[in-house]
């Protein structure tokens, strides 16, 4: 907790000052137009709102195809369940780093890359 504390002391900071030599909790002013601040030199919201739009979308997809998924090995065999949890383990052993590229080369099809 101390760094995110620290970050946040900092980021409360009169912008042109010269950095502290001893760690300093609390700043003198404090600068809340910071954060204000940001809005002007990043769009964040536009980032914010991106953001909200992928989960919004991505949360409820995963939640109902998970469902079914569930639903549909509940209603197997035993056999074939332990079939596809032992396939679905040798899935999760794959490293996410072997996928980026097949990822990266989808979603330039899609024309999704810098949109």
């Amino acid at each position: 907790m101390i760094p995110l504390v620290w970050v946040v002391s900092a980021s409360l900071r009169k912008p042109g000052q010269p950095p502290p030599r001893t760690i300093e909790w609390i700043p003198d002013p404090i600068a809340w137009s910071n954060y204000f601040r940001v809005f002007d030199l990043v769009p964040l919201g536009t980032y914010i709102g991106n953001s909200l739009f992928i989960v919004a979308m991505a949360v409820p997809l995963t939640i109902v195809t998970s469902s079914w998924a569930g639903f549909a090995m509940a209603q197997m065999k035993k056999s074939a369940q332990r079939n596809l949890v032992v396939f679905s383990i040798m899935l999760l052993m794959v490293p996410i780093t072997a996928l980026w590229l097949t990822r990266f080369v989808i979603f330039r099809y899609l024309g999704l890359i810098d949109t």
